[in-house]
């Protein structure tokens, strides 16, 4: 086997033009790297501002649904039907609060609103006419009603027993 060996020399005219093109070339990618550093940080910025504004504007959402349900919470401990009910355990007044709480669970989009008596018992609920109905449970257990009794109100973020499905329950003490 023949091994050859092509050599080829440079005019030192044409060795000038090549090192004046391969700086140029060097100078070029240099260029479009700094470039697409500049692009690139540039891009992240902008999606890491658009992202701040989007999760600002969802903390905001979440805050009026809970400051909703706080209210709501609030206005129902002071109801006189909720108090009647409370005092009087009949069946009238059960079924007049658990309409009332089904069209408001619904009109407020609401998963499941409910009167939780002194013992833990649930003794009105939105859901009152479905399956899985909260009338009769007790959540004397649950810490957002032993708290709202010690403190007056409570939130909590949990998992729900019956629906396993996480929420906030929003609970007021009634008085």
């Amino acid at each position: 086997m023949v091994w050859t060996v092509v050599g080829i020399g440079i005019h030192p005219k044409s060795r000038s033009r090549l090192i004046a093109a391969a700086l140029a070339a060097s100078v070029l990618a240099a260029a479009v790297t700094a470039g697409d550093r500049f692009s690139e940080r540039r891009a992240v910025a902008t999606e890491s501002d658009r992202l701040a504004a989007i999760a600002k504007l969802a903390a905001s959402a979440y805050q009026r649904q809970v400051e909703k349900f706080q209210l709501v919470a609030t206005t129902l401990s002071a109801d006189p039907d909720v108090a009647d009910l409370i005092d009087r355990r009949t069946g009238d007044a059960a079924a007049r609060l658990n309409a009332r709480l089904a069209g408001l669970s619904a009109a407020l989009d609401a998963s499941v609103i409910y009167l939780i008596d002194g013992g833990g018992t649930t003794i009105a609920a939105s859901n009152w006419q479905q399956a899985d109905s909260f009338l009769g449970e007790n959540y004397g257990f649950r810490p957002y009603y032993k708290l709202a009794l010690a403190r007056g109100h409570y939130e909590q973020y949990a998992l729900g027993t019956r629906s396993r499905i996480a929420g906030l329950f929003v609970a007021r003490r009634v008085k």
